[in-house]
């Protein structure tokens, strides 16, 4: 599979995950927790799942299409890049960055995803007030900001160094 196939059916699963929800909320859904859990902020049904449907299929789709399209033009911030982005090397290059960008989109889809169904587990107890259960968001959370700074980071290990001219 290529990482545009990777991502565009990466995509398609976050739209019907979302989407798929709609009969699990309420006409009137939290969209927006206190550090506690409670909700403060709230919006109609369909507004919150086309929104949720661009953060999580849209948005990681187009950020793929877009840093791929700068990479090929030459306009990526990598050590060296004159040098990676040569003849030799540039499609080894382009091959590395857009299994990068689909890596990062797979999992911002994911994360958004999971984001969704905690805000949908938030609704599940019928009459009580909608409660977003703390714990498993700042675990998601802080699992995903670890991924977006190793994410981040990758590319300057992999490009740091040019390689001598054998000869």
């Amino acid at each position: 599979m290529s990482p545009r196939a990777l991502v565009l059916t990466v995509a398609l699963a976050a739209a019907v995950a979302v989407l798929g929800s709609a009969g699990d909320l309420p006409d009137r859904v939290a969209s927006h927790f206190g550090v506690s859990g409670r909700a403060d902020g709230f919006m109609p049904r369909e507004f919150f799942l086309a929104l949720m449907t661009l953060t999580a299929s849209v948005l990681p789709a187009a950020l793929w299409f877009l840093q791929v399209g700068s990479a090929r033009r030459g306009r990526v911030r990598i050590p060296h890049a004159a040098h990676w982005l040569a003849p030799p090397q540039r499609s080894r290059t382009l091959a590395y960055l857009e299994w990068h960008a689909a890596a990062f989109s797979v999992v911002l889809a994911a994360f958004m995803v999971f984001v969704h169904w905690r805000v949908v587990l938030a609704h599940a107890d019928g009459g009580a007030p909608p409660r977003l259960a703390p714990g498993p968001f700042f675990i998601g959370l802080g699992v995903f900001l670890v991924f977006t700074l190793a994410w981040a980071l990758a590319p300057r290990r992999r490009f740091r160094v040019r390689p001598r001219a054998s000869g």
